[in-house]
């Protein structure tokens, strides 16, 4: 978390010049991050710069995010000032007892709705298939691998839809398609958090840094 957190002031004090700034994560990154935002971000003069919080991946409970003086949850594509989240698992297992997801924060990043209905097809903006080997590359030494960032593929869109329940996000089933090569075991769509929903978060940050410009006018 240090080099974290001292990555992050650094950013501020010598390359964001006052400008408003947008936080992402996954997984190990958002338990960084949670604890960011308590720090460093939360009932601070920062706060008023913080476009939005995409911190998904990590099961964050809705106990902690009380906890908060200025930062919530968002419930509308141009709420500004709150984060997102959502751990995403495979919908042929939306009925099963999952007690690790319970309590905790779930916003469907196709409605942007907290909890709420399963989305429509329609809106999805599009998927994005996770691509170079990097993605991969979770543990091991820290030695140049010569890796080759590959240009992002052409999003598929209306290619699925979502719903948020009991702490967990539902997404349709991905068997016998590519993404489920990043699918874990037990319906776990972890590896696909980003992947599925790409381009509703794009857009989704665009829209935010729209209305928090035209807020200042």
């Amino acid at each position: 978390y240090q080099d974290v957190k001292t990555a992050f002031k650094y950013f501020i004090e010598k390359f964001n010049n006052g400008r408003p700034f947008i936080l992402a994560s996954h997984s190990q990154g958002t338990h960084h991050s949670i604890r960011l935002l308590a720090e460093e971000i939360d009932d601070s003069d920062l706060y008023s710069r913080l476009v939005g919080a995409y911190i998904i991946g990590g099961t964050i409970s809705k106990d902690w995010l009380n906890q908060m003086k200025d930062i919530g949850v968002c419930d509308s594509s141009k709420q500004l000032g709150c984060l997102v989240h959502w751990d995403t698992m495979n919908v042929t297992h939306i009925n099963k007892e999952m007690p690790i997801y319970v309590g905790n924060i779930c916003v469907n990043p196709i409605t942007w709705k907290n909890e709420g209905s399963l989305s429509d097809l329609v809106d999805a903006k599009g998927a994005v298939y996770v691509s170079g080997d990097f993605a991969l590359e979770f543990s091991g030494s820290d030695e140049p691998k010569n890796m080759v960032f590959n240009d992002l593929e052409s999003p598929k869109t209306q290619y699925v839809q979502a719903q948020c329940k009991g702490g967990a996000l539902f997404a349709s089933d991905q068997s016998g398609t590519r993404f489920q090569s990043f699918a874990g075991s037990a319906g776990n769509y972890h590896g696909l958090d980003y992947a599925l929903f790409y381009m509703d978060i794009r857009e989704n940050a665009k829209l935010k840094v729209k209305t928090y410009l035209n807020n200042l006018k």
